[in-house]
């Protein structure tokens, strides 16, 4: 099966053809003298010569259109520092379990935006173009004004959306359904985890009831210890009793540790499952316990 191709990627194929297209197309119908700079209302204000036009818009075309994304490849690869987002957004984006899934979106995010700064570089040079071999000397204000504030209206837009797209899902007070991350074997095999959707505030209640069935345990922990009357092997009970109160404890402190970190951690379910496995092997060796 073929490689999807992403959105972002694809715009950026296909304004990089048109610039290409639109270039060659400059090259071969330009005149001799060419304008090369205009006022802030469209009139020509400097002219050039053909040549150094056409290197001026490759340069500025590769610069654009193979720099960007380069460079972008090249600090997603590290570890944030030149990646200008909220920390809170850093934090959550470049933890080594989503760093990967983040350099494939931002890529594509900036590849997109890319896409659209080579659609303003493919107006400049076409309008160029046309006034050079029309032999006019300035561009309609309103196409020239027009152009730039369409550009910078999407350029906004695309900004707002890049935020709210990297912002770390909000955690405490709701459900929060997790998307399809990867986690690593001890192998350094990638394994898909499966989602979860989680209900908060059960887990923290729950959470409250293992602590409280904790206490319960060493209550009972101490009868054993000081029984109204003696029976045979008290001390091999004791001592059985107190290895359950401690594999009981391990457990409670492995429940606390997901509750606390459940905003910013990713719930393993085959970590969940061995967890209520050890629970239910610890209640059921403490209902087969008759200090009697």
């Amino acid at each position: 099966m073929g490689r999807h191709l992403r959105s972002g990627r694809l715009a950026l194929l296909l304004t990089a053809t048109s610039y290409v297209v639109a270039l060659a197309w400059a090259a071969l119908v330009l005149p001799v003298r060419v304008p090369s700079h205009f006022d802030a209302s469209g009139r020509v204000d400097d002219w050039s010569s053909r040549p150094s036009v056409i290197v001026f818009w490759v340069v500025i075309g590769l610069v654009v259109l193979v720099g960007i994304p380069a460079l972008t490849r090249l600090v997603a690869q590290g570890d944030g520092t030149w990646v200008n987002m909220p920390q809170r957004s850093k934090d959550y984006w470049f933890a080594p379990e989503r760093r990967a899934e983040f350099r494939v979106r931002f890529q594509d995010d900036v590849e997109g935006f890319t896409a659209l700064t080579a659609l303003l570089l493919v107006t400049a040079l076409a309008l160029t173009t046309w006034v050079g071999t029309t032999g006019r000397d300035r561009v309609p204000w309103w196409v020239f004004a027009g152009s730039v504030t369409l550009y910078l209206l999407a350029t906004g837009t695309w900004t707002v959306r890049l935020l709210r797209k990297y912002r770390p899902p909000r955690g405490r007070g709701s459900s929060q359904i997790h998307h399809f991350w990867f986690r690593r074997r001890s192998s350094g095999q990638k394994v898909a985890m499966r989602p979860i959707a989680i209900n908060q505030r059960a887990l923290r209640s729950a959470k409250e009831e293992l602590d409280s069935a904790r206490e319960d345990l060493r209550s009972a922990l101490g009868d054993i210890d000081h029984p109204a009357d003696d029976f045979p092997w008290r001390d091999l009970v004791v001592e059985g009793v107190r290895s359950l109160v401690g594999d009981a404890e391990v457990i409670t402190r492995k429940c606390r540790t997901i509750s606390a970190a459940i905003d910013d951690s990713i719930i393993d379910f085959d970590e969940l499952d061995v967890m209520v496995g050890q629970a239910a092997t610890v209640a059921a060796q403490l209902d087969q316990v008759d200090p009697r």
